[in-house]
């Protein structure tokens, strides 16, 4: 190349940062903040226009670039791995979703307890807006429709490339400053056109998590409506099959929705940073056929909510962050029907629909990827239940390593632990080496109606057990309790501390149980195990 060409393609490079760094500058100036970007940023961002292969003797230079970089794009937008992460994380999720052969992709973001209702869905081609631009967000939703039209696939696969986390992954090799440009000048195109309240909403759902602190201030507009605060309910946008269809939509405040979608960055931020309550109320509202829309109470508070969320949608970091002390909150906040179907997920009682889904089966198990040509229908069936069953113990531990209280989950009328020593004992008298089956029948003779009841859920969850684990000898019901109980002693014995208390005065206002014992006496309160209101 001549020093002709060369001069002139280096005008042109300075003469684009330069471009650049002043539209960053506008994108921040005054509407975010009044403070300059920092000259060291600058500089490197200039040098490395220059020279892509960055010398290796300016590396701490770099290196102190960088992390200015980072506290910037934290400052406006959020942290920059994290929300990172997460992008690829629900690129990972639909791609693969999609791409399978059960054709159950929206169970994951379905309501738990309302299957037509929806909850947050990103938008994967927004992604591709958010950190490579708007050109690049219409071009990939030209190359979807025309996928979709031609039957081609695999859907998604220009944004899970762009993505990914090695290779050509385009996005992770873009400099952080011009995704960050990327960022503010789609939000601040988006506040043109929409309202605070549906922005909110946009950054909850992308995780934009510092820039709904910014939407709050009332630096992307004025507030609307001018009650919006953190804790204000934001609409759900649905999908209706048929025009006359009824629909029920949610309305869940910030903090919920960022919990939903396993933002913990945003969850933290919200409820530490922007204060907010996690026992703030949700709704719902009834879209009826003439249009009209009836906003419903719905049954308990943010926090409950996003907690059983995570569980029924298979997110174990988030029950771990939702439960520290620092959000605070409580297990013992959930409803006896909500307990009750957590016991029946975590055992796989009832649970069959899970093996076709997306949220309990691997990706590597479902679809056309998966090794399901090389079995059976019978030995496909135990297989796909087998990986199911896998990924809900992984959930059970979360669970008691979160600290759920065992005498709130675990029924506990009936002292499996006794019975056993009494059984051993009887055999011991009778010079056996283990209890015979007259031994169990004079024991099982003695429990009560209810306690029967309750051997026979732990029975249920028991033959689950047995069904899909690979073992020489099968556990009797008795022998899965003394093992259940382990799990939990185990996670006692390491726990440094325990937030998670059943009974403690400061919690009590938010506790379903508690209020009914205020209301119908404890002579007449039930435990969940005890309900017979069917969920």
């Amino acid at each position: 190349m001549s020093d002709k060409k060369r001069n002139l393609r280096t005008m042109k490079d300075e003469e684009e940062s330069n471009n650049f760094l002043q539209e960053l500058q506008d994108l921040i100036r005054p509407r975010l903040s009044n403070e300059p970007i920092s000259l060291t940023i600058l500089a490197a961002h200039a040098e490395k226009k220059k020279t892509p292969r960055f010398p290796y003797d300016k590396a701490p230079q770099l290196e102190q670039a960088r992390q200015q970089e980072l506290q910037l794009f934290e400052k406006y937008i959020g942290p920059y791995e994290d929300i990172l992460a997460g992008a690829f994380r629900h690129v990972q999720n639909e791609y693969e979703d999609y791409n399978s052969d059960d054709n159950l992709h929206s169970d994951r973001y379905n309501d738990p307890e309302i299957t037509p209702s929806l909850g947050p869905r990103p938008d994967m081609h927004v992604w591709m807006g958010l950190f490579l631009g708007k050109e690049e967000e219409e071009r990939s939703r030209e190359e979807y429709e025309r996928d979709s039209e031609e039957c081609t696939g695999p859907w998604y696969s220009n944004v899970y490339t762009a993505f990914q986390k090695s290779g050509s992954g385009s996005v992770r090799k873009m400099p952080i400053l011009e995704v960050a440009c990327n960022i503010l000048r789609y939000l601040a195109e988006k506040a043109e056109t929409t309202d605070t309240k549906h922005l909110l909403y946009f950054c909850a759902v992308y995780g934009l998590s510092h820039s709904a602190g910014y939407v709050l201030d009332g630096k992307y507009g004025a507030l609307v409506p001018s009650s919006l605060t953190i804790d204000t309910p934001l609409p759900i946008p649905q999908k209706k099959i048929f025009a006359d269809d009824p629909c029920l939509s949610l309305h869940l405040p910030f903090v919920c929705v960022v919990a939903i979608l396993d933002y913990h960055h945003a969850v933290r931020f919200a409820v530490e940073s922007l204060q907010a309550d996690i026992h703030a109320f949700p709704a719902r509202s009834d879209l009826n056929i003439d249009g009209k829309t009836n906003v419903l109470d719905y049954r308990g508070d943010v926090g409950t909510l996003a907690l059983y969320w995570a569980i029924q949608k298979n997110q174990p970091e988030m029950v771990k962050t939702l439960t520290t002390k620092e959000i605070g909150v409580q297990f013992r906040w959930l409803s006896n029907d909500r307990l009750k179907r957590v016991f029946h997920l975590v055992f796989h009682m009832h649970c069959d629909g899970d093996e076709r889904g997306p949220v309990w089966l691997p990706p590597r198990i479902r679809g056309h990827n998966g090794d399901d040509c090389y079995y059976d229908r019978a030995e496909m069936r135990r297989r796909r239940a087998k990986q199911c069953y896998g990924e809900k113990h992984k959930m059970l531990l979360a669970v008691i390593e979160a600290g759920i209280p065992k005498c709130l989950f675990v029924p506990s009328n009936v002292d499996f632990e006794a019975t056993i020593a009494n059984a051993n004992k009887l055999a011991t008298s009778e010079g056996l080496e283990e209890a015979s089956d007259e031994i169990w029948k004079k024991i099982n003779s003695k429990f009560t109606e209810k306690e029967k009841e309750t051997i026979a859920l732990f029975n249920d969850a028991c033959v689950e057990f047995n069904g899909v684990t690979e073992r020489d000898k099968w556990l009797d019901v008795f022998e899965f309790a003394h093992q259940l109980y382990g799990w939990f002693l185990a996670n006692d014995e390491k726990a440094t501390s325990n937030v998670q208390k059943a009974s403690l005065e400061e919690y009590d206002e938010f506790d379903p149980r508690w209020k009914q014992r205020v209301k119908l006496g404890t002579e007449n309160f039930v435990h969940w195990w005890e309900d017979k209101s069917d969920y």
